[in-house]
């Protein structure tokens, strides 16, 4: 077994028939119905299954496959050995894994970054490892710890997670908000079970009456202990997982991260799925104005057409904060002797 501080990952012990070698480059093409061949990169940037190295996901034992997808993933690297790889992990990670899988191939570069760190208002504690291929290319002209530090940034008061909210300022995500309503209310469970949206919606506090009984018993409790203007995980047990933030930081999104409910005065309901990709940094709208009232133009990213609710969530949960992979790329790419 892989032993990581105080616990051990066991390997899945499940029999595998492999014909040849265990990880090829060229094979059929479900999609394209063609023979297809991976071909190696300057840049690979990976963001492995974190489960396996984070507290949830020892607790729920998915260790075992998702270790064994990590050592599919490392074999194919070795076999193309990109002349860079950039590596976003939990921050309980270990690069004795990554020198473990590449050998003497990689010289790696490590740190553990924030989303706090770049002025954004959700945490993220993440592993983030900068490798480079000792043949193809020379060693960074400056180190990653002595880069990245500089354009770090502080969160100004005035900015709090609330901002992230942009169904309340921005009419063309209005609709959001009543259509988060709509499925809330059309679930089995919901309290609101049997009333109309428009019925709902002329209530005082209509987000508390679309939840659950479980979802508003736990809503009671982190409102009963903690500050009022926090964002909390309102489906995660307050006594057995609390996930909660701060009056102006949110907690990590996840991938199974359920409601996330702002107990604020000024807005009482959970994040929609749009203002979860914003707080994640992804651009979704064109035009974006910063506190100081300077306007930004950007690529808006498109959600799959018809994807469910749960599958945006799990999506939004399992990426990386884009200033935060940004700023490492950054400095990869001007910082490596090509």
């Amino acid at each position: 077994p892989l032993r990581l501080r105080d616990r051990s990952i066991e390997p899945d012990t499940r029999s595998v028939e492999v014909r040849g070698e265990a990880v090829q480059l060229t094979a059929e093409c479900a999609k394209a119905k063609c023979v297809q061949t991976i071909k190696t990169t300057d840049v690979h940037v990976a963001g492995i299954s974190c489960r396996p190295f984070a507290p949830c996901g020892a607790q729920e034992g998915t260790a075992s496959w998702e270790m064994s997808a990590l050592g599919a993933w490392g074999g194919l690297m070795v076999k193309l050995e990109p002349k860079t790889i950039m590596v976003e992990q939990s921050h309980r990670f270990q690069v004795v894994i990554l020198q473990s899988i590449f050998g003497s191939r990689y010289v790696w570069q490590v740190m553990i970054l924030n989303g706090t760190d770049f002025g954004m208002k959700i945490r993220r504690k993440r592993f983030y490892a900068v490798g480079h291929h000792q043949e193809k290319v020379g060693e960074a002209i400056c180190r990653m710890d002595n880069v990245i530090p500089l354009l770090y940034r502080d969160a100004r008061y005035y900015y709090t997670y609330r901002d992230y909210m942009i169904a309340e300022s921005m009419p063309e995500f209005e609709h959001e908000k009543h259509e988060e309503l709509a499925w809330a209310i059309a679930r089995p469970k919901s309290k609101a079970k049997g009333k109309t949206l428009d019925e709902v919606k002329t209530l005082h506090h209509p987000y508390d009456l679309a939840l659950t009984q479980v979802e508003t018993t736990n809503l009671a409790k982190y409102e009963a202990d903690l500050p009022r203007g926090i964002a909390c995980n309102i489906v995660q047990s307050f006594d057995k997982r609390p996930t909660y933030g701060t009056v102006d930081t949110m907690h990590t999104i996840v991938a199974n991260m359920g409601l996330h409910f702002c107990t604020s005065s000024s807005v009482r309901r959970w994040f929609t799925t749009s203002e979860l990709m914003v707080a994640q940094g992804i651009p979704i709208h064109r035009s974006f104005a910063n506190p100081r009232g300077r306007h930004y133009t950007t690529t808006p990213y498109l959600m799959p057409a018809n994807r469910k609710r749960i599958k945006v969530l799990h999506q939004i949960g399992n990426t990386m904060q884009i200033p935060v992979v940004g700023t490492v790329l950054f400095y990869l790419i001007l910082f490596t002797q090509w």
